[in-house]
């Protein structure tokens, strides 16, 4: 009889396992759906200008970047910039746009990286800051119809 309701309740507990993971599976899906849904389609260039515009704003001048402090603002922007064009990943108007953003996206999230090095971050952070750059013309000749 103890044998019995051992193995009921090892069935019980294996029941309950799969109902989790099958209401996890559930959420996830229908977190998935209301992000595809999160921004307007074709936006990809104007979210992302206005992200790296947002990192910007905490970022030393162009040419100072050895002397960027790296505090948890600052590296939450940069981050910020990654964040979108993954949001956005499918709302770039051309290919050339989506190909920039990813470029400036990879670079970012090495930027931000903790296990970056010093002198890679410091590398990378000008990398990203051309590549920012360029972003901004890639999109503007993109939504212009340039």
């Amino acid at each position: 009889m103890a044998a019995v309701s051992a193995l009921l309740a090892v069935a019980a507990c294996t029941s309950g396992a799969d109902a989790t993971s099958d209401t996890r599976a559930a959420a996830s899906a229908s977190i998935s759906a209301r992000l595809e849904r999160y921004t307007d389609p074709g936006d990809g260039c104007e979210q992302t200008v206005s992200a790296l515009g947002y990192a910007e704003f905490l970022l030393k001048p162009l040419g100072q970047e050895r002397y960027q402090d790296w505090d948890d603002a600052t590296l939450s922007r940069v981050a910020a910039v990654a964040g979108t064009i993954e949001l956005e990943m499918t709302d770039y108007p051309d290919e050339a746009s989506a190909r920039q953003a990813r470029t400036v996206a990879d670079l970012a999230t090495i930027v931000v990286d903790p296990r970056t090095s010093d002198e890679d971050r410091v590398a990378t952070f000008r990398e990203y800051r051309r590549e920012a750059a360029q972003m901004v013309i890639v999109c503007a000749a993109a939504v212009d119809g340039i």
